[in-house]
């Protein structure tokens, strides 16, 4: 069973007149952005273009989030593969 590590970093533009909600905001948000993988078996570079939706908590540096991000790897070999990511994130 091959362990490893991934990294990513993304540059994320958010529309927030999609969904309206009460409390808090909704928007849909899509970016590109870098990944390395580093493994047991062999590490990847791609590029990622993030696709998600996430609610930011009102008066909270949390926000909640669900996103797929298509990732094309460039080395060792040139694939395409799909991520999917829920979590939650802490604005600094």
């Amino acid at each position: 069973n091959p362990s490893s590590f991934h990294l990513h970093a993304d540059y994320l533009y958010h529309k927030f007149n999609i969904f309206d909600v009460q409390k808090g905001k909704l928007p849909l948000y899509f970016g590109i952005g870098a990944r390395i993988r580093i493994g047991d078996i062999e590490d990847r570079l791609g590029i990622r273009i993030p696709v998600g939706i996430c609610y930011i908590f009102e008066q909270s540096p949390l926000d909640i989030f669900f996103e797929l991000g298509p990732v094309l790897d460039l080395t060792p070999a040139t694939r395409l593969r799909l991520t999917g990511s829920i979590g939650i994130r802490y604005f600094f």
